[in-house]
């Protein structure tokens, strides 16, 4: 690791696929149909051996069937792509080496655990917005189709309502039904400001 001929590419790389892993998880999909080796040009036959490894692995598994995971894909990808996971992501070696702007450097501990958390709530708020985004439905009714909690999809819900992701299109008696909103900005929730991200004010 850190022998990447640009310089530390390989190391942010393997960070990288830790939060993929990660998202594969949480999506139900599994972490084990990725795979990531290091293998130079002239180790042909341990590029093999990788291969064939991988190939027995994903046989076991059996065939993926994307439209079975289209809601889970949909919120895998936002929520790898969110400004808030690829700032965490492009800063623990600056954190590690230099510190923040005090000369604090952040506990390697301190950091997965920031990051982890943070992984786990972006794709339960990428999850939540992809349900809403083609029916309106109520929290139990997206608790269900998501498998999340009703208190984590009643939390995430407050959070894209008041970055106006998401809005209450119609009620069922009593019961508000939520459905994307068109005016809603999707990198305003996962932007770079500090209200946004508090461990950006601790890490600052």
């Amino acid at each position: 690791m850190g022998e990447c001929h640009y310089l530390y590419g390989n190391v942010h790389v393997a960070k990288e696929m830790e939060v993929v892993k990660r998202l594969l998880d949480l999506s139900g999909i599994g972490s084990d149909r990725l795979c990531l080796r290091w293998v130079s040009a002239a180790e042909s036959r341990l590029f093999a051996e990788y291969v064939t490894q991988f190939t027995e692995v994903t046989r076991s598994l059996g065939p993926f069937d994307p439209l079975r995971y289209e809601l889970e894909l949909e919120a895998v990808e936002a929520a790898l792509t969110s400004r808030r996971l690829r700032w965490l992501m492009g800063i623990e070696l600056s954190l590690a080496q230099k510190g923040n702007v005090f000369g604090e450097s952040l506990p390697e501990e301190r950091y997965k655990e920031q990051l982890q958390q943070a992984t786990e709530e972006e794709y339960q708020r990428a999850l939540v917005s992809a349900a809403v985004k083609r029916d309106p439905l109520s929290v139990r009714e997206i608790a269900f189709l998501t498998g999340l909690p009703v208190y984590t999809v009643s939390l995430q819900l407050g959070e894209l309502q008041r970055h106006h992701e998401v809005e209450i299109e119609s009620y069922q008696g009593t019961t508000p039904k939520f459905l994307c909103s068109a005016h809603g900005d999707p990198e305003t929730l996962r932007g770079d400001s500090h209200a946004s991200h508090p461990e950006k004010r601790e890490l600052q």
